[in-house]
């Protein structure tokens, strides 16, 4: 990904085109972000079923979902790229949701977030878990969770986040070992309180 402020600075010019209502300006954007959002994708669908969403629709539907439907512009590439994490993480838990049953019961397996979220493995029960879990640390530390969407939903380095956010490689580091260690308390309660309310 590009990381320099040239990129980054032609992101935000053409995003206020967008919102002022420049005709063209969605295009000119889905040009300069696609080959990123394209990698970042295929690194998201790495090891998915044969039956999974493919990169490029996974790039169209995030891109859709971010500008194509009259919600609120992204303010600049960092806000971007967080809303893009987010829209991914939407859009494969429908993927599961319509792909798979969730089981109840001693078979379901905890979600590993110790690295990257392997979300095409969990079940409907487990997405859903990470989902409301990332909601909860935003409203605890936003710093974390938006390190987080962008390490381990979007698949961005550290230094590639640390880019993005204008941060420091070693806060990025901290962020991300924070944010690792909070959500896997909080999957761990999320699967207590499950697991208690089973017959």
């Amino acid at each position: 990904m590009e990381s320099d402020d040239h990129a980054a600075g032609e992101v935000t010019v053409i995003l206020e085109r967008l919102r002022a209502g420049y005709d063209g300006a969605s295009d000119d954007l889905y040009r300069l972000v696609y080959d990123d959002l394209r990698r970042l994708a295929r690194q998201r669908m790495a090891g998915m079923p044969a039956d999974s969403l493919q990169p490029t629709m996974l790039v169209h539907e995030t891109y859709l979902r971010l500008v194509g439907r009259g919600g609120d512009t992204p303010r600049n590439r960092r806000h971007f790229f967080f809303l893009a994490g987010r829209a991914m993480m939407d859009i494969l838990i429908d993927r599961a949701r319509k792909r798979k049953t969730a089981k109840r019961g001693g078979d379901r397996r905890r979600a590993a977030l110790s690295g990257a979220l392997e979300l095409a493995e969990g079940t409907v029960d487990e997405l859903q878990d990470i989902k409301q879990a990332f909601a909860a640390l935003e409203r605890v530390d936003q710093v974390a969770a938006e390190v987080l969407r962008l390490r381990d939903i979007i698949g961005l380095t550290r230094d590639e986040a640390a880019a993005v956010m204008d941060l420091s490689p070693a806060t990025i580091t901290r962020e991300t070992m924070y944010g690792r260690a909070w959500l896997r308390r909080r999957m761990a309660e999320a699967g207590h309180e499950r697991d208690r309310s089973e017959p």
